[in-house]
């Protein structure tokens, strides 16, 4: 259940926002509207003057927003640590795989799912010095053969 651990989730997750700005991003459409011909800088001032004035009853839903993206920032932390922890799972060995599923299900992979038959093309070991197929790549990773994604 962890979206960092297979690469899905590149990025670090984004630093939770302050209560000032979850009000700013509520009432700005608010103060647009009533001071049409104000500029950005009067607007922010207006908004930020308004948000000092306020009781701490009246800051309290953007306190609680605030609060629960923390909490969902601080859990996805730690979820992305999990995920890059080499000790606990293998990062690059789970990485491989997902590359190794995504290459056996295009189209023009097929050829590449098994080995070539020897038999069939006889002078396949003269030509090639070191034969490889998906599926021999799926069993030694699966098998732990490689050291490292290299």
């Amino acid at each position: 259940n962890n979206p960092y651990r297979d690469g899905h989730l590149k990025e670090a997750p984004r630093k939770p926002r302050a209560s000032y700005l979850f009000f700013q991003g509520t009432m700005r459409g608010y103060f647009t509207k009533k001071n049409p011909g104000a500029t950005q800088a009067e607007l922010m001032t207006m908004m930020g003057n308004t948000w000092q004035t306020l009781s701490e009853e009246e800051r309290r839903p953007f306190i609680e927003l605030a609060q629960e993206e923390s909490k969902q920032y601080q859990k996805e932390t730690v979820l992305l640590a999990k995920a890059q922890r080499p000790t606990e799972v293998w990062q690059p060995l789970r990485r491989c795989l997902m590359v190794l599923d995504h290459l056996s299900d295009d189209s023009f992979a097929e050829i590449f799912l098994e080995p070539v038959d020897a038999n069939e093309f006889t002078d396949y070991e003269e030509i090639i010095d070191s034969p490889m197929d998906l599926s021999t790549v799926r069993t030694r990773l699966s098998t732990r053969k490689y050291q490292a994604p290299e």
